[in-house]
């Protein structure tokens, strides 16, 4: 709404202005005195640390690929306005804050095994990609709302679960995690605009669909590896 008015160059400016008060909201921790400096290599040598950074990076290379292309099909193969478009971002963005506040209700009231939580939702939110492929109005709507709040539901709790294995050191292990999102996260969109040139969105799409599942896939082998690990 507010690009129809003052233009995209504006709306960034406009956000780059009112997130100035949020950081001078956050408070001030107080650095640790003593660090571990061989925990990271320790962890890092801990295989479900390894296999829960590939899941990561797989996962991770799928979603994004949605955040940043999402628009732009729903504009080429499904006849989208771009003002259209952007609502239907929002709405999924929407479904998305519902759908990771479920998980953290659910994971305070509930016991349950992270990994593979976020490893079945990341082989059902897959089915999501033959829709975008599909290049429909209904199928881009349909495939959003799957994305949005199965697929894409997983960070909060796949952090979580890092995090509650390793207390002791809560930092380093979920920062070895995120350098293997952060790289999936950069090599994905790559390939995928590249595939877009070369054979069209109806075939790219399937390369974040068997991302999602090699993701799943991963999560389901970090847990086997805990099990493991704990019985240590």
């Amino acid at each position: 709404l507010l690009g129809g008015a003052i233009g995209w160059r504006g709306v960034f400016a406009l956000v780059a202005v009112i997130s100035v008060p949020a950081w001078y909201a956050i408070p001030m921790a107080p650095m640790p005195r003593k660090r571990n400096t061989g925990m990271r290599s320790q962890l890092w040598h801990t295989p479900h640390i390894r296999l829960a950074a590939m899941a990561g990076g797989f996962s991770a290379g799928a979603m994004i690929t949605v955040a940043g292309f999402l628009t732009t099909a729903a504009t080429e193969t499904a006849g989208f306005s771009p003002s259209r478009a952007g609502l239907l971002m929002t709405v999924g963005g929407a479904v998305m804050i519902v759908s990771r506040v479920s998980w953290g209700i659910a994971a305070d009231r509930w016991t349950f095994d992270r990994f593979k939580a976020v490893g079945s939702v990341l082989i059902l939110g897959a089915a999501s990609f033959p829709l975008f492929a599909a290049g429909t109005e209904p199928s881009m709507i349909i495939g959003t709302a799957l994305i949005f709040g199965i697929g894409w539901s997983f960070p909060g709790i796949f952090l979580l679960g890092i995090i509650e294995q390793h207390p002791e050191a809560p930092g380093v292990a979920s920062a070895i995690v995120q350098t293997g999102v952060a790289i999936g996260a950069l090599i994905s969109p790559f390939l995928f605009g590249v595939m877009v040139d070369k054979w069209g969105f109806g075939v790219a799409w399937y390369l974040p669909a068997a991302l999602s599942v090699i993701g799943g896939i991963f999560m389901f082998a970090t847990s086997r590896s805990l099990v493991k690990f704990n019985q240590v």
